[in-house]
């Protein structure tokens, strides 16, 4: 199920409304030419390097509005605790270990630079299409990294309870169960007393393993609209059933997701997410929102129009220095 290049390509990606199931990972083009917006995206990393929220300051350089709401958003989110990071833990889980290796992190094997003490910063991800998904579950990854002893729980939901409903709405489809064995076996090296943020970087930045575990997070958010279509279905206007909203905006790779889908996609995995939104919307500071409705989250993201990012809690934060 591997191309020469490493990625799956279990089906030619058509752009068509092909189940998750059969969905293509990799991009491909007719012809095998690849054309140069497309080369810019790949060169990116799926998961990049920790950087200081201070790069978004550079990133809305030019935008007096935007500058102002990322400096309140920085100086504010600086006093937030983070409570996955502040959860309990039992002593001795080896969770404490991945909190020591946060500060070295940098996703690329680079040294770092000495950074801010137990700050919050962020991650890019790639801008294919599927920056939610990764982003989201990057954070799903990481909260298991610092609850290692909440991870075989979690196992048995996806083998005991997701997947069954997996199965329900995609009768037929043999390859679901690949999705999920991908991920489960990804969450399984997380349990290793040796496992640190680079295994995760290694797991998120390789092809095959990243875009399997985004497409099963794609057959969860599909699998909770179809098995509660009265909740959606008033608010898909442009689509007269589920199944054809999922099979068009969902199901295949690189469509972005939108509200519906986050909302599916959590309440099935029951891990709130915190979306701090950078948009036109006004007032001083950017608009917070917590999916499914929660007083806390455990994932947080940062989202600029059309693009997710990831937002942590680095216990000893360093920003991995640019290339120059």
């Amino acid at each position: 199920m591997t191309d020469s290049n490493g990625g799956i390509d279990p089906a030619p990606d058509s752009g068509t409304s092909a189940g998750p199931a059969e969905a293509n990972t990799t991009h491909e083009s007719e012809g095998g030419s690849v054309p140069e917006w497309q080369q810019e995206i790949e060169s990116q990393p799926l998961v990049g390097a920790v950087e200081s929220l201070d790069c978004l300051l550079r990133d809305f350089e030019g935008n007096a509005a935007l500058c102002a709401k990322a400096q309140t958003f920085i100086k504010e989110q600086q006093k937030r605790r983070d409570v996955s990071f502040s959860a309990s833990r039992t002593p001795g889980d080896g969770a404490r270990g991945a909190e020591a290796d946060e500060g070295r992190v940098g996703g690329s094997g680079e040294d770092s630079v000495q950074g801010t003490e137990g700050a919050w910063a962020m991650r890019r991800i790639r801008k294919d299409g599927c920056c939610f998904y990764r982003a989201y579950m990057y954070g799903v990854f990481l909260y298991f990294l610092r609850q290692r002893e909440s991870i075989k729980v979690f196992i048995r939901r996806i083998n005991e309870e997701l997947l069954p409903q997996v199965h329900e709405v995609n009768v037929g489809a043999e390859t679901v169960a690949d999705f999920a064995e991908e991920t489960v076996e990804n969450l399984q090296k997380l349990e290793s007393p040796e496992a640190s943020m680079q295994t995760l970087d290694d797991i998120f930045n390789d092809t095959c393993s990243s875009n399997y575990i985004v497409v099963f997070a794609r057959l969860l958010a599909s699998t909770h609209i179809k098995l509660n279509s009265e909740l959606y279905l008033p608010f898909l206007t442009a689509y007269a059933t589920v199944e054809e909203y999922c099979s068009h905006e969902v199901d295949p790779m690189w469509v972005e997701a939108e509200q519906p889908q986050i909302m599916a996609l959590t309440a099935m995995t029951q891990m709130p997410v915190e979306i701090v939104y950078f948009d036109q919307s006004p007032g001083e500071e950017p608009v917070r929102h917590i999916f499914p409705h929660s007083e806390e989250a455990h994932i947080h993201l940062i989202y600029r129009p059309g693009h997710y990012d990831f937002l942590f809690h680095s216990p000893r934060h360093t920003e991995t220095p640019r290339s120059s």
